[in-house]
C-alpha cells in the first residue's frame, strides 16, 4: 500500500496491511493489483524527507491502463516503455522528473542538461 492519508504518520510512504490490525490510515492505494498497472514502476519521490500533509502523495511512473486511461496524478506508460526507461534510470546519477512538451523539452534541454530517455 501507498498511504495517500494525509492525516495518517505513514502518509506518502509504503505500508502492509496486518491481518487483525487496523491500519493507521483512512485511504491508500493498493500497489498489488490484478490488472498490473504496479507490476513495473518507479516512485516519484515528491514531497518525501519529510512528507508535508496536502503536499500530493503516492506519485509514480506506472503501466498503463490503456491509450488514452488517464491517472490520478501519476504517469502512465505502455509497459515496453516502462521498461525502456527503467533500464535508463540510474539512481546513483540522481534524477529528475521533468516533464514537458517536446518543443519545450528541446529549448531547455542544453541549459537544464536533460537527458531524453526515449527519442
Amino acid at each position: 500500500m501507498c498511504v495517500d492519508d494525509a492525516k495518517s504518520p505513514a502518509y506518502n510512504g509504503f505500508a502492509e496491511l496486518t491481518p487483525g490490525v487496523a491500519p493507521a490510515w483512512d485511504s491508500a492505494e493498493t500497489m498489488r493489483r490484478p490488472d498490473g498497472q504496479y507490476r513495473l514502476g518507479a516512485f516519484v519521490h515528491h514531497n518525501t524527507s519529510p512528507a508535508v500533509p496536502g503536499g500530493g502523495s503516492c506519485i509514480f511512473l506506472h503501466i498503463w491502463l490503456g491509450q488514452g486511461i488517464a491517472s490520478s496524478g501519476c504517469t502512465n506508460m505502455d509497459q515496453a516503455d516502462m521498461l525502456l526507461l527503467l533500464r535508463w534510470l540510474d539512481a546513483d546519477k540522481r534524477p529528475v522528473l521533468a516533464q514537458l512538451p517536446r518543443k519545450d523539452f528541446e529549448r531547455f534541454q542544453a541549459a537544464w542538461r536533460l537527458e531524453n530517455a526515449h527519442p
